[in-house]
């Protein structure tokens, strides 16, 4: 979905998904593919020449400081380049655990932070994850509108009205 003009990066640390990534997307010009860790290559990708980014940051988090480390890692890159969008995915596995992300990223400094998360079962301690969610940093100025319609739409025919949705502003302008 990219325009003429635009390109990507892609960085993916693990070795599979990297030679997936890269198979997929050697053959365009527009994309680039690098095996090595997000955390660090976010920093130094920042800021992009064209000074305009929406960046994804989708970490595994499989060690448990990835919560700290992407919240640090966001920050860190806002720093160099504070207009850019950054959109973090998250699972909903443990409540307490994403009542601290999002405190954390409440105490960062970094203004006009938006949360939304679509859980297709209600919390539970035992379940595994039930949902998933994204904290954006400079979230386009329509998309909480939009969001506000298309979550109990896909609430309702993804998990037949038995899940759950929110959106929060975790921090103004």
């Amino acid at each position: 979905m990219l325009r003429r003009h635009d390109r990507a990066r892609l960085i993916e640390l693990h070795a599979n998904e990297y030679e997936n990534l890269h198979e997929q997307f050697a053959s365009n010009k527009r994309f680039k593919t690098e095996q090595r860790d997000g955390f660090q290559g976010l920093n130094e990708v920042m800021p992009p020449i064209e000074r305009r980014a929406v960046t994804l940051i989708d970490p595994s988090y499989e060690v448990k400081t990835d919560y700290q480390t992407v919240v640090q890692s966001v920050k860190a890159a806002h720093k160099k380049f504070n207009t850019g969008v950054y959109m973090i995915w998250y699972p909903v596995i443990n409540r307490e655990q994403i009542d601290r992300f999002e405190q954390d990223f409440i105490n960062s400094g970094m203004k006009n932070i938006l949360l939304a998360e679509l859980s297709l079962y209600p919390d539970t301690d035992h379940a595994g994850m039930t949902g998933s969610g994204l904290v954006i940093v400079n979230p386009p100025w329509t998309l909480a509108e939009s969001l506000e319609l298309t979550l109990p739409y896909l609430q309702e025919v993804l998990a037949e009205g038995k899940g759950d949705w929110r959106i929060r502003q975790l921090v103004a302008e």
